[in-house]
């Protein structure tokens, strides 16, 4: 009698997380035959199983196209939002800030930058060292590329002045 229970339990928390994973109807295929974003859905809901009270997510948006990405991030979402505890470690920065309530930035082992995600994602220091973003230094650069590009007549300027990179479109 027990072990018939066990197997309804086990049975009922398996439907439950390939409804929560969207992977209904692909019960019969084998992992190998799903896609890629498919395939990061099975293995969360594989996780979900267990019923953790925190999920660890290793690079969840690896090789995904950037639609596959995004679908992966909504799920992330909606699980915490379930109120499961997640660990994500991640290269998308933005995304990663974007779904995160707190972040630790770490570089070369160390805690770099850590702190409420949103305060760190307005962060000019770690838009510049992180996401590439390099700040205007003066009035004079912003003036002198206004002049080269009302001069020029341009429809796209691409400049480098110093250390940092600047793209006009029209």
């Amino acid at each position: 009698m027990h072990v018939q229970w066990v197997l309804v339990v086990i049975k009922t928390r398996v439907a439950d997380a390939i409804a929560l994973v969207q992977l209904e109807g692909f019960e019969s295929r084998k992992p190998s035959q799903l896609s890629g974003g498919q395939q990061q859905q099975l293995a969360i809901g594989r996780a979900l199983v267990a019923r953790p009270d925190l999920l660890l997510l290793d690079e969840p948006s690896l090789g995904l196209s950037p639609m596959l990405v995004d679908e992966m991030f909504a799920l992330i979402g909606e699980l915490n939002g379930e109120g499961l505890s997640i660990l994500l470690i991640e290269q998308n920065a933005v995304q990663s800030l974007e779904a995160a309530d707190r972040a630790y930035i770490i570089e070369h082992g160390v805690v770099a930058m850590s702190g409420p995600a949103a305060e760190l994602a307005g962060s000019p220091d770690l838009r510049a060292r992180y996401l590439g973003e390099r700040p205007f230094r003066s009035a004079t650069d912003t003036e002198v590329l206004l002049g080269l590009y009302e001069l020029f007549g341009l429809k796209c300027l691409d400049l480098l002045i110093g250390d940092f990179a600047v793209a006009i479109l029209d």
